[in-house]
């Protein structure tokens, strides 16, 4: 049985999620150039972690409508993720100086499972 889209009007939901993995001195470096990139317009619906068990490892992770299916396109080190948005490249670009970064876009399935 199909069941209908939970929220139609969305376009494509999707969840970017910026991670980099550094030094312990670097992520509290890597913190303070998050909260400069996140005082810009167009920055709501981010959230930032730290990994309980790794302090020196960040997510990052943004929440809306994917970006232009362009974006980031093409595979390859540092080109970002295919779909990302402009904010997320913008976070990932900045975040490579502090250690690996992985940027992936994940899409809202249409239909919910049961689990």
């Amino acid at each position: 049985m199909t069941r209908p889209n939970p929220n139609p009007d969305s376009g494509s939901p999707s969840l970017e999620i910026i991670q980099v993995r550094g030094s312990v001195a670097s992520a509290s470096q890597a913190e303070a150039q998050l909260r400069d990139l996140l005082r810009s317009p167009g920055s709501q619906g981010v959230r930032c972690y730290r990994n309980a068990a790794t302090p020196q490892d960040l997510s990052v992770h943004l929440t809306g409508a994917a970006g232009d299916p362009e974006a980031g396109a093409g595979g390859g080190a540092g080109s970002g993720a295919e779909g990302a948005s402009p904010l997320g490249l913008r976070i990932a670009a900045a975040l490579r100086e502090f250690g690996w970064v992985r940027h992936s876009v994940w899409k809202r399935l249409d239909e919910p499972l049961d689990c």
